[in-house]
């Protein structure tokens, strides 16, 4: 929709185009389905298996809701996306009229069109110039656009009907509107004000003709009409050399410039008397030159024009009009330039601001999705063992006690990471998260992150930690450092099993830090690993694994702050070993 838009500037038009280009595709897929269908009740002893193999899967994995109606009007086939749009099971719909899945004010009258189609049976979209609408099984409505399509068979005629829901597109054209609309009134009121100025300035210049014209037919009144003119001159010079964010020009036939003045000459750097009598494309560095040539030479023709051009990095909206002589001839034509640069930016700035809502809603829909399922295991977990603990009152059962009190910790273990990952995600998001360096002894941090991981540590495993001989201070943001190896070795730990050896391997090159974990664990299959560093992503051997899918996309964010890079090499069911390389001392 955007991509049409962008390429007709009359959005109504572009609008009409979606329609007609979303039929003729259907009507294009309604062909191949009317041959699955015939193909399949036909002709499936004449194909080889695997053809109607790939006719099913085609049909079954279609995006598109296909339903095929007989003559009288009852389903007898769908696919999975009908039945996903409607609600209702495949069984359910067999057999079942059309009119049961359209709202009630549509159904009445619904019998005759269908019955009308029967007698002239053709492509086409169906309630042209109607919104339509399907109705779910549990009675809830929304809009869809839908194409019908038929074929015969030696069992008779059959109707296949294309329905796609367009409740995204109908929010989404929505919103587009309304930014539209205050665009095209905010170029409305620039195009008036322009055209008003215009005109008054060509109203000047046809003044100005006027006394030329009678200074040669009157040379005894050449005195009086030379200070007439040297007055007008005078005024509208001043008119245009102060006109506000423009340009005012004058051309002939031939587009040589007879006169230009505006306060925005200074911004382009351009001199008014190095202008003169000289060819406007030549001399001023437009952007697309061929297209204001061939807008000049319409205005020539007694057409005025109005276009946008772009010069150096500025942009502006022109208006010409052809100047008519007493004659009834265009000799000259007059150019008012505007500077819409800072418009173009709001219109870039709203379009980006859109898009960035679009991302933060989308950010917080994928919160409100994982946290109620990745909270629901951990709550259930301490409810469970909460109620447990109370049914051991007794002295002797206190170890049947402190393992469900061990269980309670876990859960909130689990959920504290999740909405640690969360916090992290928002702040940088939101641009708050800031490198903020400062001398640190690196053996400080590592101690640190230790006795954190050491609580997190399964049955029998162990960090093996290799470090410089001679302890080292770094000038780093600690606390992103810091956070960068919890999340690392919190990983290894997670996905490695109980008593395996987890890796920490640091060395000061120069001025380089490279910081290497490498663990026993499941290890990351290879299609997977193109993807790890995604936001949400989790590879397909993690998903019984408790996790958010955001640490390593942290991890990488953090890192660009610190200026430092992120590798991996992996091999499933082997373990994984994570690179990282970072400046010993911060700019």
């Amino acid at each position: 929709m955007l991509c049409i838009i962008g390429l007709y500037p009359d959005i109504k038009t572009s609008q009409l185009l979606i329609p007609q280009l979303i039929n003729h595709l259907l009507s294009i897929a309604g062909i191949w389905v009317a041959v699955w269908f015939v193909i399949r009740n036909k002709f499936s002893d004449r194909l080889k298996f695997r053809e109607q193999e790939k006719l099913d899967a085609l049909f079954e994995n279609a995006t598109e809701g296909f339903l095929i109606t007989d003559t009288k009007g009852q389903v007898v086939l769908s696919n999975p996306s009908a039945t996903k749009q409607f609600g209702f099971t495949k069984e359910e719909l067999i057999g079942k009229p059309v009119e049961e899945l359209m709202p009630k004010r549509f159904k009445s009258g619904h019998s005759h069109y269908r019955n009308s189609y029967y007698v002239n049976p053709h492509s086409r979209s169906m309630g042209s110039g109607v919104e339509l609408f399907g109705m779910r099984k549990d009675g809830t409505e929304f809009p869809i656009e839908i194409s019908l399509s038929s074929f015969i068979t030696e069992e008779g005629m059959f109707v296949i009907a294309f329905i796609i829901d367009i409740t995204e597109r109908k929010k989404d054209e929505g919103a587009i509107a309304h930014h539209v609309e205050e665009i095209q009134n905010l170029n409305a009121h620039l195009e008036q004000l322009v055209e008003k100025r215009t005109t008054e300035l060509a109203q000047a210049i046809i003044k100005l003709e006027r006394t030329n014209k009678n200074l040669q037919e009157n040379i005894s009144e050449k005195q009086h009409a030379e200070q007439a003119l040297k007055e007008s001159q005078r005024i509208y010079s001043a008119i245009a050399h102060n006109f506000p964010n423009g340009i005012i020009a004058l051309l002939d036939s031939n587009l040589n410039v007879i006169f230009i003045d505006g306060n925005e000459l200074v911004k382009l750097n351009l001199n008014p008397s190095e202008l003169l009598n000289r060819n406007l494309t030549s001399k001023i560095p437009i952007n697309n030159p061929d297209f204001i040539s061939e807008k000049l030479n319409r205005v020539l023709d007694k057409k005025q024009q109005s276009f946008e051009i772009s010069i150096v990095e500025e942009s502006y909206f022109v208006n010409a009009v052809p100047l008519i002589d007493l004659y009834g001839d265009v000799n000259q034509l007059l150019m008012v330039w505007l500077n819409i640069t800072e418009r173009k930016r709001a219109e870039e700035e709203i379009k980006n601001a859109l898009e960035k809502e679009k991302q933060l809603n989308e950010l917080k829909s994928r919160f409100v999705n994982m946290a109620s399922h990745e909270f629901r295991t951990p709550l259930s977990s301490i409810l469970s063992s909460v109620t447990l603990i109370e049914k051991y009152p007794a002295e002797a059962q206190q170890e049947k006690r402190l393992k469900h009190v061990d269980r309670i910790k876990g859960a909130v273990k689990n959920m504290n990471e999740i909405l640690n990952d969360f916090l992290s995600l928002g702040k940088l998001e939101e641009g708050k998260i800031q490198c903020k360096p400062d001398w640190v002894e690196l053996n400080f941090i590592i101690d640190d992150v230790l006795e954190t991981m050491n609580g997190m540590l399964k049955q029998g495993q162990r960090i093996n930690i290799n470090l410089p001989e001679l302890s080292e201070n770094i000038f780093t943001d600690k606390n992103l450092l810091r956070n960068i190896l919890v999340n690392l070795l919190s990983n290894a730990i997670k996905y490695s099993p109980e008593e395996s050896v987890i890796d920490l391997k640091i060395l000061i090159i120069k001025s380089e830090m490279i910081i290497e974990v490498t663990d026993q664990g499941i290890g990351i299959p290879k299609e997977d690993q193109v993807h790890l560093f995604e936001r949400f992503f989790r590879a397909n051997n993690s998903t019984n694994i408790q996790g958010t899918g955001l640490g390593l996309n942290i991890i990488k964010r953090y890192l660009e702050l610190l200026g430092g890079t992120i590798t991996f090499k992996s091999e499933i069911n082997k373990g994984s070993s994570f690179f990282i390389q970072l400046p010993k001392n911060q700019n």
